[in-house]
Formats: C-alpha cells, structure tokens, sequence
C-alpha cells in the first residue's frame, strides 16, 4: 500500500464537492417518503432523545438552530444536513482512495461511483440517518490512514452515537491500523478512547444496554411461511444481491473485477475490502438487516474495487487517454441514469404523491376520524398536518400513549377523542386488546392508507417471476382491516377510494351494523 502523506491540492476535492452538492440539491425533494425523517425532525424540535441515535439528533439539533433564523423547518434542516454531509462524504471517498492507490483518476471514478450509488444517492437527498454515519466513519478511517489516531477516535465515537452499528467497522479501522504500522502509543491514542466510550454507553444503563443489543434480534424463522436452511441461504443470497445489484446495477460487474484483481496484486486491499464487509454478516441474527440503509458503509468497499476494476480494465482495453476518458464517462453516466430510474426517480415520486396524499388528508379527514396505515405513510400524514407532538401518537402507536400517559388527563382515553392513527403492525392485536379501546372506535370513521409497491421495469425485467410475485403488494391492509370489524361488529363494510395514485392509497371504510341501511351503488358514504 503506497504511502502519501503530502499535502492534498483543493482543486478536485473542491470540484467534487460543488458537483456532487449540486445534484444532490437538484434531485432532492422537500417531502422525505421515510417515516424515520419525520420522527427524527420532532426529535431535534422536543429533544426527546433516545440511545440509539442520540448523536444524530444533538447533531440535527445545532444544525436546525442554525438555519432556523433563515426559515427553515426541521425536515428541511434535517435535508440540507443529509446533502452537505453526503457531499463532504464524496470528497472523503476520494482523499482515501487516494490515499490508498496514489492514483488521483481511479480516485475521482471511486468518489462518482459512491455519489451516483442508488442507496447512497437517495439517502443523501433526505432526512436520515445513514449517511451522516457513513461520512463520520469516512472521516475517521480517512484518520487513521493519515495517522491522526486522537481525531480518527473521536469521529468514530460521533459515528457510533449517530448509529451503533458503526462499531462493525472497527475490525477494518484495527487493520488499517496495523497496515500504517502504529507505535504503541497511537494504538492506545484510538483504541483506549474508543473502548472506554462503548464501555461508558453500556455501563451507564445495563439493563437498557442489554435491552437495545437483544431488540434488533430476530429469529430467522419469523421472516418464512415454511422454513428451510435452503430457504435461508436464498433469501439471504437474494437480499444481498439486491443491496448491492439494486444500488451498483452494472457497476456491480467491475466491482466483482476489482475483487479479484486486488486478490493478484495487492492482498493487503483486498483484506481491507473484506474487513469492510465481512462484519455485516452478523446480520444473520436479523435477516431484515440485509438492506442498503443498513448496508450502507460496506458501500465504500464495493465503489472502491469497483473503481479499481474499471479504470484497470478500460486502460488496459483503451488506446488513449481520451478514449479511456470518453469509455470511463459513459458508462458512469449510464450507471447513474440506472440509478435514477431504479431508486431516486421513485423517490421524488413518491415525495410528490405522498404530499398530495397529505392534502387529501386534511381535506376529508373528519375530526374523530381513526387512521390506519403503515409507519411511513401514517406517521408522514401526522407529523405535516401537525396533527401530535406526543411521540407514541406521531408514529402511530397509541396503547404505547395510554401505557405511559403522563397524567394530562383523568382518564387517558379521553387523549384518544380527536382523530388518531394507528400503525398497522398493531392491528388488531396490540390496541383491540386494549380495555375500552375498542368502545372508543365505535361510531367512528375509519380510514386506511399505505403504500403500494410498484417494481419498475427495468427492476422486473432482470429479476426473476417469483421475486416480482413475492413483492407485489397492491392495497395492502385494506381488505384484513374491513374484514376484522366486520367479524368484530357482525357489520357490513363498504370501501370507498379516497385516494389511489401510483404509489399510495387512501380509503374510508364506511361499517354498517347488521340491520342498518346500507347506501346504494353510486351513493357516497
């Protein structure tokens, strides 16, 4: 591995960082389609913080105090955060792939490879918490490679307060450690604070400590109708390839060349791309993990022998530095475009509908009115009607409001009188079981919303029929709703379509007991 401890020139990282802001800020949309974004927003307005991303929202906090005088709201604070660290993220990628390689054109592909990513490009345009992450951990292996220990260990710890799961890069930050052949005394520079702030995390609530390590934590079986270890392997096999195919499309291919070009001629990178991506293997304890969000800092690993397999390739294919530029260029350019079609195009449009949905929303929504949808959906509607600041109502989870009222009422139920939503996960089992609760429902108006997948074309036609069967859900929860409260009130249930854009649904359910009179054909509830 080439050592470069020479002052970097401003030029590129300058030019990479004004582009990648750029489109960043052309192809984001002010309405994050992610119910995580809101909640986040409400968080860094209460500063009801909590242990698992409490460094995001402290950092979200001082970032919004200082663009609220311009007016700014959290979500759009939140946004601008996302952007400018996913720029500066750009720029990182390539200080260390060049500090890698010494090979500044290999470093410029390695940086447009991370920008035009589909995952990272759309988690760079919204409010969340994966990329901030991924810009700290950047920043502290970024560190160490510069033999700064004290600054790397410092990034690191913001890193694991923005998402615990940073700690899984600390197999690669060791490693890195030892390729720059640390004395003692820089080993205990960037292990000792480390160690003794994860240990201070733990130790100050065990029992908590212990409570959040055991919750993400899912049996394999729960994510099978029939269980098999064949079945395992594949679906874990199919939701990797998705995270990386999805998101790398065919850059996927010059990755795989990297891999191995890197395994001939330089081991020591290629056991530094392992360590990158090896821990996320513990995500077998929960299948679900296996996402590009949760994924997102094994990226730097894949971009960079992706880097490395195409400009090796194209040099040794091409007859010139133009050709090898106009070749390198193109295929960028279509990677980006299959990015944009695949996730980020679909991300605006749902950013549009969803506001549309909102509007709906606050137009037809009686005032008792109960909704039921999915969290991104339901707690989007709530949070940009300004509807709850109580943090159990905004995400949809009102048996968790009644468990832990705080008394500002006599009795809580009477919290439950205007209009409230439900997330769909709890229904019926979770707030039914509840005494009173489901007196509380009665004579009401039910609405349900939520999302429908739609696969786009070019998705379903390289996948295979059964992944697409598997994953097409139209209207999901509308018709298991209408039939509960028909087995629950021995009623009759009519549907009546707010709402049915591309991408959401919004439905009144109109429960008639038996006996009652129902409307005719074309009669509107």
């Amino acid at each position: 591995m080439n050592n470069r401890n020479h002052n970097f020139g401003l030029k590129i990282p300058s030019l990479l960082f004004i582009g990648a802001l750029l489109i960043l800020i052309i192809f984001t949309s002010r309405t994050p389609p992610f119910g995580d974004s809101y909640v986040y927003a409400h968080r860094i307005t209460t500063l009801e913080l909590t242990a698992i991303h409490c460094g995001y929202c402290i950092l979200g906090a001082g970032f919004h105090f200082l663009l609220r005088p311009f007016g700014t709201d959290p979500v759009l604070s939140l946004n601008i955060l996302s952007i400018l660290l996913g720029s500066l993220s750009v720029v990182c990628m390539y200080l260390f792939s060049y500090q890698l390689t010494g090979d500044p054109i290999l470093s410029i592909v390695a940086s447009m490879l991370l920008l035009f990513n589909g995952t990272f490009w759309m988690y760079a345009e919204y409010a969340e918490v994966y990329v901030p992450q991924l810009f700290f951990v950047l920043l502290s292996i970024l560190a160490i490679v510069r033999l700064k220990p004290a600054a790397a260990a410092l990034c690191f710890m913001a890193a694991i307060t923005i998402t615990p799961s940073s700690v899984l890069v600390l197999p690669a930050a060791i490693y890195l450690i030892f390729l720059k052949k640390y004395n003692r005394r820089q080993i205990l520079s960037f292990l000792l604070p480390v160690t003794a702030f994860i240990l201070f995390l733990c130790l100050l609530d065990l029992p908590r400590a212990f409570r959040l390590m055991k919750w993400p934590i899912r049996s394999p079986v729960t994510f099978f109708d029939y269980f098999s270890y064949f079945a395992l392997f594949r679906e874990i096999i199919s939701r990797v390839a998705m995270v990386y195919g999805k998101s790398f499309n065919i850059m996927l291919l010059a990755a795989a060349a990297g891999f191995v070009l890197f395994f001939k001629g330089a081991r020591r990178i290629w056991y530094l791309m392992l360590a990158l991506i090896l821990p996320f293997g513990v995500y077998i304890l929960n299948i679900g993990l296996f996402s590009g969000d949760h994924m997102i800092i094994s990226l730097i690993a894949v971009a960079f022998c992706a880097s490395y397999g195409l400009v090796r390739i194209i040099r040794r294919l091409s007859y010139g530095k133009k050709t090898g530029y106009a070749a390198a260029l193109s295929l960028i350019a279509v990677y980006a475009l299959i990015s944009h079609h695949l996730l980020i195009g679909h991300a605006a449009e749902r950013s549009k509908e969803l506001e549309k949905v909102v509007e709906k929303v606050s137009v037809t929504m009686k005032k008792d009115g109960v909704l039921i949808s999915d969290f991104n959906v339901g707690t989007a509607i709530w949070y940009l009607e300004g509807e709850e600041i109580n943090q159990y109502l905004l995400t949809g989870r009102p048996q968790l409001y009644l468990r832990k009222w705080d008394g500002g009422y006599e009795d809580p139920m009477k919290g439950l009188q205007g209009k409230f939503w439900i997330n769909r996960v709890f229904f019926p089992d979770s707030v039914m079981n509840i005494k009173g609760f489901a007196e509380l429902l009665e004579g009401r108006t039910i609405y349900v919303a939520g999302d429908i997948y739609r696969m786009p074309k070019l998705q379903a036609l390289i996948l295979p029929g059964k992944v697409i069967e598997r994953k097409k859900k139209d209207y999901p929860g509308v018709k298991e709703v209408g039939e509960y409260f028909e087995r629950r009130y021995n009623a009759s249930v009519i549907y009546y379509p707010i709402v049915e854009y591309r991408y959401y649904y919004l439905y009144r359910l109109l429960i008639r007991e038996s006996g009652t009179r129902t409307p005719c054909s074309g009669e509107k509830p």
